[in-house]
């Protein structure tokens, strides 16, 4: 008896353009997310600091992984 392997489907994400970088979302963001990409993709450019707030349930965490991801991505190719 053979048994089937499905393969998951990759979740489509979208292409953002942010500070010069082609950042891959997952879901559509919020107009907050966006300012809070570019503000970390300046920052990784220039080698500083960033120091950004937003609310809870704002996607702090997802902004600033794929903008970090997208960044280090293009640094390497």
């Amino acid at each position: 008896m053979e048994e089937s392997h499905q393969v998951p489907k990759r979740p489509r994400q979208k292409m953002y353009h942010i500070g010069g970088v082609q950042v891959l979302l997952p879901v559509k963001p919020y107009p907050s997310q966006l300012a809070m990409m570019g503000q970390i993709i300046t920052g990784l450019k220039h080698r500083q600091n960033c120091l950004l707030e937003s609310p809870t349930g704002s996607g702090k965490s997802l902004a600033l992984l794929c903008s970090t991801l997208a960044w280090q991505r293009e640094q390497t190719v």
